[in-house]
């Protein structure tokens, strides 16, 4: 159920773990029980899926800017995107897009 929350609403930049335990009705602190024996919470299960699909923008999209693809992506910024990207991925984003061009990325495909 949390998996198809997060995919129906992760282009939302307003949502995070708290609003899935608001859609799940639970408190916040049930949900998180939940994920007690795991290393994905909902918001990091959020974030990996943002950066997915920032990632697959950025290779298919290449004329969108920055600030297109954090918004198609649900982030609340370009910047806020690029520190993200690049702690995930050990690069910016225009680094990602240029290596993707120049066959030295992978696409992810």
């Amino acid at each position: 159920m949390t998996a198809q929350l997060i995919e129906q609403h992760y282009r939302d930049p307003g949502f995070d773990g708290d609003a899935v335990a608001r859609m799940l009705y639970l408190s916040r602190r049930h949900m998180y029980r939940f994920f007690a024996d795991t290393e994905d919470t909902p918001a990091v299960l959020i974030a990996r899926r943002r950066l997915a699909h920032a990632r697959e923008l950025l290779v298919r999209q290449p004329r969108m800017s920055l600030r297109e693809v954090a918004a198609a992506s649900g982030f609340t910024s370009a910047g806020t995107l690029s520190k993200r990207f690049s702690a995930e991925f050990g690069l910016t984003p225009s680094q990602f897009r240029q290596a993707v061009r120049e066959g030295g990325a992978d696409a992810g495909d």
